[in-house]
């Protein structure tokens, strides 16, 4: 039998290889985890639809308090419309009432 020695160029590619095999796991071990980011983006997304709805929900609750806003409006201005009303009336009866008091003029 003939004894094999190894070939140097062999050995400093093997100790090459091994050189960066330890490097790709230190550069693995230091990246976060495929699942951690995908955990991360599932709650970013849940928070997003989360504030989503809170804004829609929101939104209509504004809508129904300009609404409120607008009948109470109409409500004031028709209530204003019937003491002007009234206060007219009251002036007309008033001076229907004073012209039949007065004495007539002969």
């Amino acid at each position: 039998m003939q004894e094999q020695t190894p070939v140097v160029g062999d050995l400093v590619t093997v100790h090459q290889a091994m050189a960066e095999l330890f490097k790709m796991q230190e550069a693995i071990a230091l990246r976060p985890s495929d699942a951690r980011i995908i955990e991360l983006e599932k709650q970013n997304e849940a928070r997003l639809r989360e504030e989503g709805e809170k804004t829609k929900q929101r939104s209509l609750e504004l809508q129904i308090e300009i609404e409120r806003t607008k009948r109470r409006q109409l409500e004031l201005e028709f209530e204003r419309e019937e003491r002007k009303k009234d206060r007219e009336e009251q002036t007309k009866l008033i001076a229907s009432l004073l012209q039949r008091l007065e004495p007539k003029k002969d």
